[in-house]
């Protein structure tokens, strides 16, 4: 089967069926093709041309057009989903063609890559209609002496699977259907005697002897598990399940059949046990899948880019309305329909993991804002290095990036598997998200040679990062790659000679003077200055970052966070000995990455040197949405601010270079009356905010 750009050369005068009926098959490659993605018309994949334009629901075909299409069916699954796949249709005696859309299409793309995948979508959008199809194919015309093993949360669902599988085994045309008398005709399963093949169902059990020994049944080369967040004894069937089912895919991958697993779920809820573990344990270790992947040269270089950032290799398929073709107004009718409300219709409708009787840190209103913040990233960027990184501006933002100065913050780890490298890059006039990424299962050097890679195409981007773990040798690494390219690391990377230029003006000597006549020997002796150590107090200390550089950050930037992992991170945070912080077992490193982009934006000194403009850092800041519309509406109000501001940045750079102390008090003097031509509600650059704290302290004045 066609699954990559260069598989069309193994089947010889293949071609993309643009003729096809199947509208929905044509309007998803063309998403795909608008969405900038090269591999766009693999769905359309024929095999063989002679089958264009023929209807394999006619009875009357020759029988050597019908045995061309017995052919077809074998080896492209396209064909099925797209030309024979057909739907009960409610409400009418007539079925109706089985619909083509973003979610079941990566779900299937997927599965044939042997990838695990958790696929959420919004209730009533077909997600169990989707695996059933697949389901039919696989029994019917992809598989010989064969089995599918299926878990549902109760015998209700179970019997539903059964049932539409059924259905839709009843519209194939007879002579297109394996089935006959014979074959069992119960709730339990569904087989196919003359092939040898199986569709078998489970139910989920309360007790844990029950759940082990119902994974340890789960022996065959695919296995889906539907409502997985409403599994009871979940983590105890799983234990048993995935060690069970490697010699039934070993004897699939030999004998050249498909394999593989799917979960498939409406959100879920965090208080629940099930549904934290799916939450921690498979959600959030999951590859968030973009159709930037159907790039992907081959299976190679697409598991690569996978487990370079998820030690388990699943991959999660995240689908709400929207991006299936739904209308607000449609979701609105259907939550009013069901009588949805609350965190149930939250998580069923609107794919929000609702957190029940969980507290967090932060308040309602918080999490509200940061809730309604998220939103899909624009596009994927894949590095030579197989990493991905998730943009959060259009692909011309992104190239403007390449040439003015951001700030990004990692949260190192070792990279073997428990805990994630946290990447999140902020842009630093508005303060928002515009790109992040996690990494885990890689080589350190890899990440190294990763970011050099990045840093070298965003040539004005800045790097913090946290010194503890493995960032030293990710330092060492990118600093001989930087001294080879001709680049200072110490105008590229934070560090403590550059932030304390003044209590230390003759480091910072050195630095200017010195690093130039032997680079290497510099950073050697300064390398111990580096990144953001977290101290016990003051200015880097942990309970201040949490405290006032999260709190903060989010007051002035929380409706431009973006990221769900983001978001979902700072929820679960909880309070700590009277102080915040990430729970056990939890992970924070993308909030982490975060609260760092923030305090060097408004906490570092110096930012000059890194490329900066101090005066308009955070500048375009404002406390809520209604403020910032209303500015906008009177330009010639912001116009008069901008001349205060201004002015207010020019008293700062001067009072911070005076040492006259008459000079200073007539600065201070001009400083209030400007500030108090400014409303409260008006938010100057919150870099000066900190520079004018730093200046109270040091000339003792009142500012």
């Amino acid at each position: 089967m066609i699954l990559f750009k260069k598989d069309w050369k193994k089947y010889k005068g293949a071609i993309p069926d643009y003729k096809t009926t199947n509208i929905s098959a044509i309007k998803t490659a063309f998403i795909y093709k608008r969405m900038g993605v090269e591999n766009w018309n693999f769905i359309l994949a024929l095999h063989n041309p002679e089958l264009q334009g023929i209807n394999p629901h006619d009875e009357n075909l020759p029988r050597h057009i019908k045995d061309l299409i017995h052919d077809e069916l074998a080896n492209n699954p396209w064909y099925y989903f797209r030309e024979v796949a057909l739907v009960p249709a409610k409400g009418s005696i007539e079925p109706v063609r089985f619909r083509l859309n973003r979610a079941n299409v990566a779900l299937y793309w997927c599965y044939f890559n042997h990838m695990t995948t958790l696929l959420i979508q919004a209730r009533q959008t077909g997600k169990s209609l989707s695996t059933d199809q697949l389901y039919v194919w696989l029994i019917e015309y992809g598989t010989f002496n064969y089995t599918i093993e299926m878990l549902t949360k109760d015998n209700k669902l179970r019997g539903e699977n059964i049932d539409r599988v059924k259905k839709i085994i009843s519209l194939l045309p007879d002579w297109l259907n394996f089935r006959n008398k014979k074959d069992a005709n119960n709730n339990e399963y569904i087989d196919i005697k003359i092939k040898d093949t199986k569709l078998n169902t489970n139910v989920s059990q309360m007790t844990e002897t029950g759940a082990f020994k119902v994974g340890r049944g789960l022996t065959a080369p695919t296995v889906g598990i539907d409502e997985i967040c409403f599994v009871s004894n979940l983590s105890i069937t799983l234990s048993a399940l995935l060690p069970s089912m490697d010699a039934a895919r070993e004897s699939a991958m030999n004998s050249g059949q498909p394999y593989g697993t799917m979960f498939y779920t409406t959100a879920g809820f965090l208080d629940d046990p099930t549904g934290e573990y799916v939450y921690n344990n498979i959600y959030s270790k999951s590859y968030f899948f973009k159709e930037k992947l159907f790039d992907c040269e081959d299976n190679d270089a697409l598991m690569k880019v996978v487990k370079n950032v998820s030690k388990s290799g699943i991959v999660l398929i995240e689908m709400n309305h929207r991006k299936l073709g739904y209308t607000d107004e449609w979701l609105k009718e259907r939550m009013a329909a069901a009588l949805a409300k609350g965190e149930r219709a939250a998580a069923d409708y609107l794919l929000i993991w609702s957190r029940g009787k969980i507290t967090s840190a932060l308040d309602k209103n918080i999490i509200k804002r940061l809730e309604n913040s998220i939103k899909e990233s624009d596009s994927l960027e894949i590095s030579p290095q197989s990493m991905t990184i998730e943009w959060y501006v259009s692909d011309e933002e992104r190239e403007e990036y390449k040439y003015k100065p951001f700030v990004f913050g990692l949260d190192t780890s070792n990279a073997f598997g428990d805990d994630d490298i946290g990447f999140h890059a902020r842009d630093p006039i508005t303060g928002a998200t515009i790109a992040k990424g996690k990494y885990n299962m890689i080589s350190l050097n890899a990440f190294g040679e990763f970011i050099f890679w990045f840093m070298k195409k965003y040539t004005k981007s800045v790097l913090i990062i946290e010194r503890h773990s493995s960032a030293m040798g990710i330092l060492d690494h990118l600093e001989s790659l930087f001294r080879a390219s001709g680049i200072n690391i110490f105008s590229r990377v934070f560090n403590w000679v550059v932030d304390d230029y003044k209590s230390r003006p003759k480091e910072y000597q050195d630095l200017i003077h010195r690093s130039k006549q032997n680079p290497e020997y510099f950073y050697v002796t300064n390398k111990k200055k580096f990144g953001f150590v977290t101290m016990g107090s003051g200015r880097s200390s942990r309970s201040m970052l949490y405290s006032d550089v999260l709190m903060e950050s989010i007051k002035y930037t929380g409706d431009l966070t973006y990221d769900r992992n983001l978001v979902y991170q700072m929820i679960k945070l909880e309070v700590k000995d009277g102080r915040i912080d990430h729970k056990t077992g939890e992970h924070d490193d993308l909030v982490f990455a975060y609260m760092l982009t923030y305090w060097f934006l408004t906490r570092a000194k110096n930012l000059k040197y890194y490329g900066f403009n101090p005066n308009l850092v955070l500048s375009n800041v404002y406390i809520s949405d209604d403020e910032m519309k209303d500015e906008r509406k009177d330009m010639e109000e912001r116009s008069k601010k901008k001349v205060i501001i201004d002015e207010i940045n020019k008293i700062v750079e001067l009072m911070e270079s005076s040492t006259e102390r008459v000079f200073v008090y007539k600065l201070n003097h001009r400083l209030k009356i400007l500030k108090s031509k400014l409303k409260d509600s008006d938010v100057l650059s919150l870099n000066i905010e900190e520079r004018i704290k730093e200046l109270s302290k040091k000339h003792k004045v009142g500012l």
